[in-house]
């Protein structure tokens, strides 16, 4: 940890606010951060460092936020959205899952906001890190970054030491671990030469989207126990196709924080080329929904990093 300047806890309306000016790098004050929320009350957040994540972030976050029913409904009468609602969880993540696999790209919004710099299952932009236009994709067309930046994978706990080097959990996405040998694809003659886009759109393992050009990648683990939700879904596309392992970012756009509430995850779909957008038990299709009205200039609302 850098630093952290607790400022004031105070009550307002029965519920406790806690207000801080921090920055840091480490996980270890957010978790903390986060049993006392879960405790006591409500957090309001100022966050700045020198870090590109947390310059976008650099505003004055909500209340720690979760979407409930009424502010879903008050979404879909705002966009006059097209929806579908699964009664049961599982159903949902079967058809989520078979369109992970089919190459479409998911908006995934669940539970309690997220901050920080990586999105950890709750308010995550999802793939398949086996399709091998993966990250060009996410990159170009929902991200609108450079092709070359890599995404990270987030894999079942208990599969980590089938794709990775690696024998303990990595809950945080703080380690960066080589991809095991055995998944890696032989490489052409002249590899460690050729130009950085030769290199990167090189099939180098059979999960491309998520292994770096060195053979690495900044893992992130998910528990049964700690997001029953996001593991699920992983955990059906591993029974639909195998693999225990998916394409996992933050949803935003390059510049943009981590989208906070039901508006803003439905906002950041339209604006990009997701195909689907996942809120709570609802499912809405890009190709069902009305286009944003004048909402031409919205990459001028934030600075890029």
């Amino acid at each position: 940890m850098k630093r952290w300047i607790l400022a004031f806890v105070c009550t307002v309306f029965r519920a406790v606010h806690l207000e801080l000016l921090f920055a840091m790098d480490t996980s270890s004050f957010c978790q903390a951060l986060e049993r006392f929320v879960a405790r006591r009350g409500r957090v309001r957040l100022i966050l700045c460092d020198n870090g590109t994540n947390f310059r976008a972030a650099a505003r004055v976050l909500r209340e720690t936020y979760e979407a409930n029913k009424k502010d879903i409904l008050g979404i879909i009468r705002k966009y006059n959205a097209h929806y579908k609602y699964f009664e049961h969880f599982n159903e949902l993540t079967k058809v989520v899952a078979e369109k992970i696999s089919e190459g479409h790209v998911i908006g995934w919004f669940q539970g309690r906001m997220e901050f920080g710099p990586r999105a950890l299952g709750n308010r995550s932009i999802l793939g398949d890190a086996r399709n091998p236009e993966m990250q060009k994709k996410m990159n170009l067309k929902i991200k609108y970054r450079e092709g070359f930046r890599p995404f990270a994978p987030t894999v079942l706990e208990e599969d980590i030491q089938d794709y990775f080097v690696m024998d303990c959990p990595s809950p945080y996405m703080l380690h960066v671990i080589p991809v095991k040998e055995e998944r890696l694809k032989p490489l052409p003659e002249g590899y460690s030469e050729m130009e950085l886009y030769e290199r990167l759109y090189h099939l180098r393992s059979d999960v491309p989207a998520i292994t770096h050009i060195d053979f690495s990648a900044r893992i992130q683990s998910v528990n049964k126990n700690t997001n029953p939700k996001y593991w699920s879904l992983i955990n059906e596309f591993k029974n639909q196709t195998g693999y225990g392992v998916i394409v996992n970012t933050s949803f935003n756009v390059r510049g943009e924080p981590i989208v906070c509430n039901p508006d803003d995850g439905f906002r950041c779909f339209m604006r990009t080329e997701m195909d689907f957008l996942v809120i709570g038990n609802y499912l809405f299709d890009k190709n069902q929904q009305e286009k944003l009205m004048d909402d031409n200039n919205w990459r001028e609302e934030f600075k890029l990093d």
